[in-house]
């Protein structure tokens, strides 16, 4: 043991590798605990007013903790008393609280202990009392860990407070309650008010921005994907107050927050961990075009949990809703995928799922959970390609994967997303294929589409632009074009991501198209050359200025000329091939004397 004396600040700083009895720090004394080192307190630890503890180390206490000095504590500090425990006074852990009894119970019996670290249930109890708090602040977000290890089985009893902070703009945010069973007027950061159960009635126009007059509203809502629809296809009726009762383990629920970079706390019994095997919010069905199987759900645990993997009854897609305003945002998709693992959604975040078909239950075994500190919104990031639109403040994106997991040109439950609507006048965009609109689009690198259309809904008038990222994540060669028909132009966003251009509210949403060639396909020239496409088994021919005659024949995969014209102009030529069925076939096209090919999928 050292001791280093300053008789000028009355400091005392001890750095210890070796087993001490200690009963208090002195006021202005700092307990130094050094990396490596482990300080075994054999009674009671009391660190006065004025105190610090500086631990890089471990700290192990039998006897009670009374923190009246500086809350912060870092580092690892394990109750392992094998009577009761006591812990007083005000800290903020954030290292590692752990919980290793083999008799006796801890509890928190006054004060407040804040966990921005883990709370670690090794073995025994402790009684949170109202007094124990999983905290979140703009830094960091505490968690319960009674997971990550086979032979940790501690547990929590008593009134545990899980706090949530919220980023981003104030407005509407999806969340969820952490502990079981917990009463709605926990949220009373919210401002709650309102007729419980009461139903939004939506204006005549199904307006985004406004409701009906004598409609109920408030605070806080929950979603009924079955309705009732009170104005035909107006999904605006599918909400509903709630102002008094219980919250369900696992359901989502839509909270609007008055300022930007709220923190809400709910407290409860944490039946949330392993005392309860799995947590389930049951009886969700695919039942309505309108609702279309979409329910609120949320992570239940006092943990980060991982979608790696839907439960049984629904699509690996999750939809997680990023507020830009009070009424306005975008819908941003994170796939259960096995190239993802990254995919963590943070604890009491609400999301979006959906059903198959149904009813099934939403049931969370304690494998989803996961350590780590995600942000209340994560995207996952894959090998991808993005296109986001700017306009006006508001932002979107969409999204494109080619890969070799059984990627098909439809809709895949495992490997694709559905794209919901922006709120809002705000840019909504998507890519669509045979009907299905996208936010995460999965095709094969083998056989995908040469052309995928791009759809815009502008939402407002004004200037926008396109910015095209993650093109240096492909793993074969790719050349990607956006063509816009509105303008007729066509722009390689490998060699410039970046595309501005003007719009109107009012504008055809089907206005832009993707060009891909991958893998050591012929690339597309922009200039005065030829370009061929197929899409939604239309054919595509732009001609440059022709000096003579210009044909064009259409083979399928085994050579036989299914299709020909020669009935071309310069400019754009469009043909109908619905006659063909689906599959791979040669465009070949004379121009000016030279023949051209190119391989397109019907």
């Amino acid at each position: 043991m050292r001791k280093l004396i300053s008789s000028i600040i009355c400091l005392i700083a001890i750095v210890i590798s070796h087993s001490v009895n200690a009963q208090g720090l002195n006021s202005f004394t700092a307990l130094t605990v050094e990396s490596g080192a482990v300080v075994y307190v054999d009674d009671h630890m009391k660190n006065n007013v004025g105190g610090t503890i500086l631990n890089s180390g471990e700290i192990r206490i039998s006897g009670d903790f009374d923190n009246s000095g500086t809350d912060l504590i870092n580092g690892l500090v394990v109750l392992d008393g094998a009577a009761g425990q006591s812990v007083t006074g005000v800290s903020a852990f954030h290292g590692v609280l752990e919980v290793d009894k083999s008799a006796g119970a801890a509890i928190v019996t006054s004060g407040t202990t804040n966990i921005f670290g883990i709370l670690r249930l090794a073995e025994g109890t402790i009684n949170a009392n109202g007094n124990l708090v999983v905290a979140s602040d703009p830094t960091k977000t505490g968690l319960v860990d009674d997971f990550s290890n086979v032979a940790y089985d501690g547990s929590v009893t008593g009134n545990l407070r899980v706090q949530r902070f919220i980023p981003g703009a104030a407005g509407f945010h999806y969340v969820g309650s952490a502990v079981n069973n917990a009463n709605i007027s926990e949220l009373s950061e919210l401002g709650l008010y309102g007729p419980d159960g009461g139903q939004i009635v939506p204006a005549p126009n199904c307006s985004p921005q406004s409701i009906d007059p004598q409609s109920p509203y408030g605070t806080l809502f929950e979603w009924h994907e079955n309705g009732p629809w009170l104005i035909a296809n107006c999904d605006q009726s599918g909400w509903f107050v709630r102002s008094s009762g219980t919250m369900t383990n696992a359901r989502g629920y839509a909270a609007i927050t008055s300022s930007a970079g709220a923190t809400i706390e709910i407290g409860g019994s944490i039946g949330n961990t392993s005392e309860i095997s799995t947590v389930a919010f049951s009886g969700l069905a695919n039942t309505n075009s309108i609702g279309d199987g979409w329910h609120l759900v949320s992570n239940p645990f006092p943990s980060p949990m991982q979608w790696f993997s839907p439960p049984a009854g629904f699509d690996a897609q999750a939809s997680l809703w990023q507020t830009s305003g009070s009424y306005t945002g975008t819908y941003q998709p994170v796939l259960a995928h096995p190239t993802n693992p990254l995919a963590l959604i943070g604890s009491s975040q609400g999301f979006f799922v959906r059903s198959s078909g149904g009813p099934a239950s939403f049931a969370l075994p304690q494998n989803y959970r996961r350590l780590g500190d995600p942000a209340f919104y994560k995207a996952d990031l894959e090998n991808t390609f993005d296109i986001i639109v700017e306009a006006e403040g508001y932002a979107d994106k969409t999204r494109i994967r080619f890969g070799d997991f059984g990627e098909t040109n439809g809709f895949d439950n495992m490997l694709d997303a559905n794209k919901m609507m922006a709120r809002g006048s705000q840019p909504t965009l998507m890519t669509r294929l045979s009907g299905v609109e996208y936010a995460i689009n999965s095709l094969s690198l083998e056989e995908h589409p040469m052309t995928v259309p791009m759809d815009l809904y502008p939402g407002l008038s004004g200037d926008f632009k396109f910015k095209a990222e993650l093109l240096d994540m492909f793993t074969v060669e790719a050349h990607v074009y956006l063509e816009d028909l509105k303008l007729g132009s066509i722009q390689e966003l490998t060699i410039n991501p970046e595309y501005t251009f003007e719009a109107d509210e009012a504008d055809d949403p089907e206005r832009f198209l993707l060009h891909f060639r991958l893998n050591g396909e012929e690339p597309i020239y922009t200039g005065d050359d030829v370009l061929m496409y197929a899409n939604d088994h239309s054919a595509y021919l732009f001609l440059p200025e022709l000096d003579g005659k210009a044909n064009l024949d259409v083979f399928n995969a085994i050579g036989e000329l299914v299709f020909q014209t020669s009935n071309l102009n310069e400019g754009k030529n469009e043909f109908d091939l619905s006659s063909l069925a689906t599959g791979a076939y040669i465009m070949r096209a004379y121009v000016n004397g030279t023949p051209i090919s190119r391989k397109v999928i019907l």
